[in-house]
């Protein structure tokens, strides 16, 4: 699960967590740069560098070390003092 400030996406006050194939490669808000990749069956796991935050994402392709990609989060949950935080 990869965490992230919730002001990276507009909500303040909480924290936003991911799983790695909760993103789409190629379309969204956030730029990382690849540090480290790990293939694993189909998916590509990228290591990535997204705004001084390290972050975990699962994609399809051929990438390289150093490599700028785009994506977006088409899934999250909110977090605060470390819990999840119901959504209604």
């Amino acid at each position: 699960m990869n965490f992230l400030p919730g002001n990276v996406i507009g909500i303040d006050g909480v924290e936003i967590g991911f799983r790695p194939e909760w993103v789409k490669v190629d379309d969204g808000e956030f730029n990382g740069v690849v540090n480290s990749m790990e293939s694993v069956g189909e998916s590509t796991y990228l290591f990535l560098e997204v705004k001084d935050m390290k972050v975990v994402i699962a994609a399809k392709g051929s990438f390289d070390v150093g490599d700028e990609v785009k994506f977006g989060i088409t899934k999250f949950r909110k977090y605060k003092n470390g819990f999840m935080v119901d959504e209604r």
